[in-house]
């Protein structure tokens, strides 16, 4: 029921004068947790040998003389040198660069710089050039002209309703194709128009909103309900068209 290790010992010399002390540690299993042993440190005399005695190393009296033989023993590889705590394992030639995970980040991190670099030139030309900025905010306020007029038309508003809507074509026209909207009549969107590509179908019925507005802020002329809702869908499908043409 024992079992008997030994280390030999090399004194280095003569001005040694004990071993340090020795500590084992064990698995109790009664009381099932570790325990350590520690003995020492041990007082000794060295005598130096005599210059034509061959050195030898003695063990414990339990055992038998044991010669010291062969070369000394490579730091780091006995048993003695196993680590009490694991670092961070990894397979041996795996690194971080080569799996998918780094160059999924990779491509994340040049997405979200050109993304960054696209918003920050777009908000430069945006403040630094006004007819950049007209064309790209014209659909903007194309529809939220649109939806204001579609309030004047649930309320029957007509005068309001064809000053939005004469407003409203005059400003998209003139942001889309940079030109002052305030200068844009009926002949000078039909010449504009019609060298888009516009067809006569839709330019004719641009014409008669805009005739029916003429007459609604100017003479007095107060369209019914059905009609209003009628011009309200034609305006519709003319700035639909408008849109895939400018």
């Amino acid at each position: 029921n024992a079992k008997v290790l030994e280390q030999v010992i090399i004194p280095t010399s003569i001005d040694i004068k004990e071993v340090p002390s020795i500590s084992f540690s064990y698995f109790d299993t009664a009381a099932k947790e570790y325990r350590t042993i520690t003995k020492g440190p041990f007082s000794i005399i060295v005598t130096p040998p005599k210059k034509d005695e061959e050195f030898k190393a003695v063990g414990f009296e339990s055992s038998r003389p044991v010669a010291v033989q062969g070369s000394p023993e490579s730091v780091g590889k006995d048993i003695v040198y196993i680590k009490e705590r694991l670092e961070d394992l990894h397979m041996k030639g795996e690194h971080f660069y080569q799996g998918i995970l780094f160059w999924c980040l990779v491509v994340l991190y040049i997405i979200l710089w050109f993304s960054a670099f696209g918003y920050y030139y777009f908000k430069r030309r945006l403040l630094g050039d006004p007819r950049f900025a007209n064309k790209i905010q014209a659909p903007r306020n194309l529809h939220r002209g649109l939806e204001q007029a579609k309030g004047y038309v649930d309320h029957n508003n007509a005068k309001e309703f064809y000053s939005t809507v004469i407003k409203v074509i005059a400003e998209y026209v003139g942001s889309r194709l940079q030109m002052p909207p305030a200068g844009l009549s009926f002949e000078e969107l039909s010449r504009l128009l019609t060298g888009k590509g516009v067809t006569d179908e839709i330019i004719n019925d641009l014409r008669g909103v805009f005739e029916t507005a003429d007459k609604v802020r100017f003479a007095s002329y107060l369209p019914e309900t059905v009609m209003l809702k009628e011009d309200y869908k034609k305006i519709n499908v003319i700035i639909a068209h408008l849109e895939k043409r400018l």
